[in-house]
């Protein structure tokens, strides 16, 4: 893991939940990487004791930094909860600042299937799912 990428998720993770230096860092960040493919590299990455929730952070803020309000990256996050086949991965992708897939009834047939294979993600799957319905109600 290199040194930038390594101190932003140090920082991410002492600062959890209020986010101050760590802004900063995600963009030097950003801008060291690019934004091509960004989600995967980043997560291939991350050494594997860096803990899921911190990942989600990391990604949560490069949404709010990249050029296409983190389209990219949900996309690829998307992808996870439709292969659900790496616990983690799925645990960063339902646990983003925005819903995954764009029409309700798309994300209710994939979190049930990530709720199914991985009983830990099962409280937030539900609990994205009632909020995504009292949106749309």
């Amino acid at each position: 893991m290199n040194e930038l990428l390594s101190r932003t998720l140090k920082t991410i993770e002492l600062e959890r939940p209020k986010f101050h230096e760590s802004f900063q860092l995600v963009a030097e960040l950003l801008q060291l990487y690019g934004e091509l493919n960004l989600a995967e590299r980043l997560y291939a990455d991350c050494a594997p004791s860096v803990a899921w929730p911190v990942i989600a952070d990391l990604f949560s803020i490069l949404i709010w930094t990249t050029n296409d309000n983190g389209h990219a990256l949900t996309r690829t996050t998307e992808r996870w909860l439709i292969e659900c086949n790496d616990e983690r991965k799925v645990n960063v992708a339902i646990n983003l600042d925005s819903y995954p897939f764009m029409e309700q009834v798309e994300m209710a047939r994939y979190l049930s299937v990530a709720a199914k294979n991985f009983p830990s993600s099962t409280d937030r799957c539900n609990e994205l799912l009632a909020e995504r319905k009292k949106l749309n109600a």
